[in-house]
């Protein structure tokens, strides 16, 4: 599952993409540039790697009703400003599969 800000406008698309490494805590984060995507998995596969802290799942997260209220706060904040006028914010997209060296797997 990754999580990401999605921006759809003309405004502002850039042309070129960069992963850019995000300091979040003691933890890392790759980041795109073109829409601020970054893979939520891998920053709990960090968490849950560190031995004695407990195991955490994104799916559990997601489905609290303060992440809920969370997110439909910041996608309603973001759908307010006048800089993205007709833009589609999705805070959150659900992406099925893994990453492997031959590309996304469909699970």
């Amino acid at each position: 599952m990754c999580l990401y800000l999605q921006r759809k406008t003309k405004k502002r698309d850039m042309k070129t993409n960069q992963l850019m490494k995000r300091p979040m805590g003691q933890f890392e984060v790759l980041q795109r540039t073109s829409d601020s995507y970054f893979d939520a998995n891998a920053l709990v596969s960090q968490w849950n790697n560190i031995k004695g802290n407990p195991r955490r799942k994104i799916s559990e997260y997601l489905k609290s009703p303060k992440t809920i209220e969370f997110i439909n706060a910041i996608e309603n904040d973001l759908s307010q400003c006048r800089e993205y006028d007709n833009a589609d914010f999705k805070a959150v997209k659900e992406v099925k599969g893994r990453n492997t060296k031959n590309g996304r797997t469909k699970d």
